[in-house]
């Protein structure tokens, strides 16, 4: 990576031991050393008090992310960054973390589950993708990875990294994010030495190597979100010509129904060309007073309509207290229970089971029992409320 050669893709690839304190995650250099007889350090009954390091360093994936800001970027961290949790297992020392020779009771275990996620980019992790796992990492005794029965035998010690060159000589190109996926169908990386999650934060829909101005346009067409960009700006337009002359909420709603669907997608690809998604919002906004006298077959559609553009907005707990104060008999219908439940799901803040409860007493309402659509949804987030209750720590994600 060179100053004339500004389009370099640089693939940082950390094999070692991770550590994670207070929110933050780190990359621990071999220079860091335990101590475990320095008399002036014994009745300290944190560990990492008795850390010694002259010359090595732990690095910040924050810190990582900014050392490569506007440079293209593909970094994986073949490590662990969760404290290891004691049990009957005899390989709790191969663990990919610092304190893998002193880990915590299983009381104290944090729970992990093997889907992928993917987290967007912020200004940090522009033009970067960061890829770790979220959970155990056990890498094997030798340099024979054996990731279940039939399967080849990969000639490295860790799990991931195992997954990773398997999943590379399958993949037939795309974005990081289909590539991600490939790997989590791969044996290895489901295996019992990799029984967390993988997590994937960037500009994970960039062709994988791909770099330049012009990028990002490469998925955006091959993909036909262009022509899925350009129906719908085309569609609006004819929308606009005929609210100038008629005025019924059928029309008004239509307008509506497409300024939110340009809002969507501006939202979710806001370098590619066209009117910002704050234009669409303010124009969708304005429309709503527009609407007048609904027939009783109209007002689910604009219930769930209202709610959306808040939701659009970023206004999660708005889109959720409207579909809350909803009548039963609009919610019993569209969906709109359910959307209610995942409106709740996504705005868990400070107060998620209060939250969670007050959705649970709306779908226990008496008038509202009578739908089954009802108590599918209450199904839904009884579930919901089990995780919340269960859950032992927000998701981690690279931040400023």
């Amino acid at each position: 990576m060179t100053v004339d050669r500004p389009n370099d893709v640089v693939v940082l690839l950390f094999s070692g031991r991770g550590d994670e304190e207070d929110g933050r995650r780190f990359l621990v250099t071999s220079a860091q050393e335990y101590i475990p007889s320095d008399p002036d350090l014994v009745d300290f009954s944190d560990i990492g008090r008795r850390l010694r390091d002259p010359l090595g360093h732990r690095f910040d994936l924050s810190e990582v992310a900014s050392i490569f800001h506007d440079h293209w970027l593909l970094s994986i961290y073949d490590t662990q960054f969760a404290r290891p949790v004691l049990s009957r297992r005899r390989d709790v020392i191969l663990e990919k973390q610092l304190y893998s020779a002193y880990p915590l009771t299983s009381a104290n275990a944090a729970q992990t589950q093997r889907e992928s996620s993917v987290v967007p980019a912020n200004l940090l992790t522009q033009r970067q993708v960061h890829l770790w796992v979220d959970g155990r990492i056990t890498q094997a005794m030798t340099t024979r990875q054996t990731c279940g029965p039939g399967v080849e035998v990969a000639a490295v010690a860790s799990p991931l990294a195992a997954g990773i060159l398997r999943a590379l000589d399958r993949f037939k190109g795309g974005t990081y994010r289909e590539f991600m996926q490939t790997l989590q169908a791969d044996d290895c990386a489901r295996s019992d030495r990799l029984p967390g999650s993988l997590v994937m934060q960037g500009d994970v829909d960039l062709p994988m190597f791909a770099s330049g101005d012009g990028a990002r346009f490469v998925q955006y067409f091959k993909s036909g979100q262009a022509r899925r960009a350009a129906a719908l700006r085309a569609a609006s337009l004819v929308a606009d010509d005929m609210l100038a002359r008629y005025t019924e909420p059928e029309m008004v709603l239509t307008g509506l129904a497409l300024d939110l669907a340009n809002a969507h997608f501006s939202n979710g690809s806001p370098h590619l060309p066209g009117l910002p998604i704050k234009d669409w919002q303010a124009q969708a906004k304005s429309r709503l007073l527009q609407v007048t006298q609904l027939e009783q077959s109209l007002k689910p559609i604009f219930w769930e309509t209202r709610s959306r553009i808040s939701a659009e907005a970023g206004e999660l707990e708005q889109a959720r207290e409207i579909l809350r104060n909803a009548p039963p008999s609009i919610l019993s219908q569209r969906h709109l229970a359910e959307l209610l439940v995942e409106f709740a799901e996504r705005s868990l803040r400070a107060q998620p089971l209060e939250i969670l409860a007050k959705v649970d007493d709306k779908l226990k309402d008496p008038g509202s029992m009578r739908f089954d659509e009802f108590r599918i949804a209450s199904r839904r987030l009884q579930t919901l409320i089990r995780a919340e209750q269960a859950r032992l720590s927000e998701g981690y994600s690279i931040q400023e």
